[in-house]
């Protein structure tokens, strides 16, 4: 079985083990509390789930092109559904708040976040604000 090693800059290599050499990061988010309101939508989870709890990565339909930044946190909305005594339609019930993300990369049009907390389960299609 092959064997990777990888090296920080001070250390050399071993003969016969594959080496790739380590560089760091920023592994650090800056975080930001109340950023610019956005009009997102969850799109999956990383294994393709609904999203049941806490600490899930998830994608949303919202990037750089958008102003999404990593260390923004938002929260997720869902809609609430009008039950058989309600005669108003599910578009007049205000969305009701059931979670609370951050972003940890964004690309054009599309950014990876971490569930930090739900009161539901989320699904592709609620709401990101």
């Amino acid at each position: 079985m092959p064997r990777l090693l990888l090296l920080t800059q001070t250390e050399r290599s071993i003969p016969g083990i594959r080496s790739w050499p380590f560089t760091p990061g920023e592994n650090r988010l800056t975080v930001e509390e109340s950023p610019p309101p956005i009009d997102a939508s969850m799109i999956c989870s990383e294994d393709d789930t609904v999203l049941l709890n806490d600490q899930r990565i998830a994608f949303i339909d919202r990037g750089r092109a958008h102003n999404v930044k990593p260390g923004q946190i938002y929260a997720v909305f869902q809609a609430l559904e009008p039950s058989y005594r309600q005669t108003r339609s599910a578009s007049e019930l205000a969305p009701v708040n059931i979670g609370k993300l951050i972003v940890l990369h964004t690309e054009e049009t599309t950014s990876t976040v971490l569930i930090l907390s739900s009161t539901k389960e989320i699904h592709p299609g609620d709401k990101v604000r």
